[in-house]
Protein backbone atom coordinates (compact mmCIF):
# COMPACT_ATOMS: atom_id res chain seq x y z
CA UNK A 1 0.00 0.00 0.00
CA UNK A 2 3.15 2.43 0.51
CA UNK A 3 4.21 1.90 -2.61
CA UNK A 4 1.10 2.95 -4.40
CA UNK A 5 0.39 6.19 -2.44
CA UNK A 6 4.54 6.44 -2.70
CA UNK A 7 3.98 6.31 -6.64
CA UNK A 8 0.58 8.67 -6.55
CA UNK A 9 2.90 11.36 -5.07
CA UNK A 10 5.77 11.21 -7.24
CA UNK A 11 2.83 11.23 -10.09
CA UNK A 12 1.60 14.11 -8.73
CA UNK A 13 5.11 16.36 -8.34
CA UNK A 14 5.70 15.27 -11.93
CA UNK A 15 2.87 16.34 -13.05
CA UNK A 16 3.20 20.01 -11.26
CA UNK A 17 6.54 20.84 -12.87
CA UNK A 18 6.85 23.94 -14.84
CA UNK A 19 6.92 23.02 -18.55
CA UNK A 20 8.17 25.22 -21.47
CA UNK A 21 5.13 26.46 -23.92
CA UNK A 22 4.07 28.42 -26.97
CA UNK A 23 2.58 31.07 -25.02
CA UNK A 24 0.60 33.98 -26.93
CA UNK A 25 1.26 37.66 -24.80
CA UNK A 26 -0.29 40.27 -26.20
CA UNK A 27 0.08 43.84 -24.20
CA UNK A 28 -1.41 46.91 -25.02
CA UNK A 29 -1.88 50.61 -22.82
CA UNK A 30 -4.95 51.02 -22.04
CA UNK A 31 -5.06 55.13 -21.51
CA UNK A 32 -2.84 57.69 -22.98
CA UNK A 33 1.05 57.27 -22.77
CA UNK A 34 2.74 60.14 -20.31
CA UNK A 35 5.22 60.37 -17.78
CA UNK A 36 4.95 60.82 -14.37
CA UNK A 37 1.47 59.08 -14.45
CA UNK A 38 0.16 55.69 -13.96
CA UNK A 39 -0.39 53.94 -17.36
CA UNK A 40 -2.71 50.60 -17.24
CA UNK A 41 -1.48 48.15 -19.90
CA UNK A 42 -3.88 45.03 -20.71
CA UNK A 43 -1.78 41.96 -20.91
CA UNK A 44 -3.50 38.81 -22.41
CA UNK A 45 -1.75 35.52 -21.94
CA UNK A 46 -3.04 32.32 -23.51
CA UNK A 47 -1.29 28.88 -23.52
CA UNK A 48 -0.40 26.40 -26.57
CA UNK A 49 -4.30 25.29 -26.63
CA UNK A 50 -4.84 28.73 -26.89
CA UNK A 51 -7.34 28.68 -23.85
CA UNK A 52 -6.49 31.60 -21.43
CA UNK A 53 -3.79 30.87 -19.00
CA UNK A 54 -5.46 31.72 -14.97
CA UNK A 55 -3.07 32.14 -11.99
CA UNK A 56 -0.10 33.29 -13.87
CA UNK A 57 2.55 35.56 -12.17
CA UNK A 58 2.96 38.15 -14.11
CA UNK A 59 5.03 41.26 -14.71
CA UNK A 60 5.82 44.02 -16.97
CA UNK A 61 9.22 45.57 -16.91
CA UNK A 62 10.15 48.48 -18.50
CA UNK A 63 14.18 50.23 -18.38
CA UNK A 64 16.46 52.46 -20.39
CA UNK A 65 18.05 52.18 -23.66
CA UNK A 66 21.09 51.54 -22.02
CA UNK A 67 19.77 48.94 -19.29
CA UNK A 68 20.63 51.23 -16.20
CA UNK A 69 17.29 51.86 -14.67
CA UNK A 70 15.22 48.60 -14.79
CA UNK A 71 11.80 48.78 -13.19
CA UNK A 72 9.74 45.87 -12.83
CA UNK A 73 5.34 46.36 -11.87
CA UNK A 74 3.40 43.57 -10.71
CA UNK A 75 0.08 42.51 -12.84
CA UNK A 76 -2.45 41.20 -10.84
CA UNK A 77 -5.34 39.05 -12.80
CA UNK A 78 -8.54 40.75 -13.76
CA UNK A 79 -10.00 37.67 -14.94
CA UNK A 80 -8.36 33.98 -16.26
CA UNK A 81 -5.87 35.08 -18.68
CA UNK A 82 -6.38 38.60 -18.51
CA UNK A 83 -3.78 40.69 -16.19
CA UNK A 84 -3.31 44.39 -15.86
CA UNK A 85 0.14 46.48 -15.00
CA UNK A 86 0.32 50.31 -14.12
CA UNK A 87 3.92 51.31 -14.87
CA UNK A 88 5.16 54.88 -14.05
CA UNK A 89 7.26 56.25 -17.03
CA UNK A 90 10.09 58.51 -15.91
CA UNK A 91 10.28 61.83 -17.18
CA UNK A 92 13.07 61.92 -20.01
Amino acid sequence: MRVIALFLCAFGLILAQERDGNFDIRFEPTAKMQTGVEVPFTITVRDPRHQPLPNAKVTLQIETKDGTDVKVFPAPSTEPGTYIAKPVFPHP
